[in-house]
């Protein structure tokens, strides 16, 4: 997968499981802060990572997780894996 499909996907899974609204998601959209997303909604967005992506099950990647602030970042994590 390429940087543009899996931030396209990514945009996609925010919009459709977290109720963010497309236009307003961009790389640098904060989770927290922009998206309005709690440690609750990172648990759920892992889970989908796993599922949709194959990102390992794990305390490295569940921390690396925990650390992403941004969309940006959080493509980069998935990137990691692909």
């Amino acid at each position: 997968m390429t940087r543009q499909e899996v931030y396209s996907q990514l945009v996609a899974i925010l919009v459709a499981d977290h109720g963010a609204k497309k236009e307003t998601i961009t790389e640098t959209s904060h989770l927290v802060s922009d998206l309005g997303m709690d440690s609750m909604s990172k648990v759920e967005l892992a889970m989908k990572l796993q599922e949709e992506f194959s990102v390992p099950e794990n305390d490295e990647v569940s921390n690396q997780l925990n650390e992403t602030q941004t969309v940006g970042q959080l493509v980069d994590l998935v990137m990691k894996f692909q």
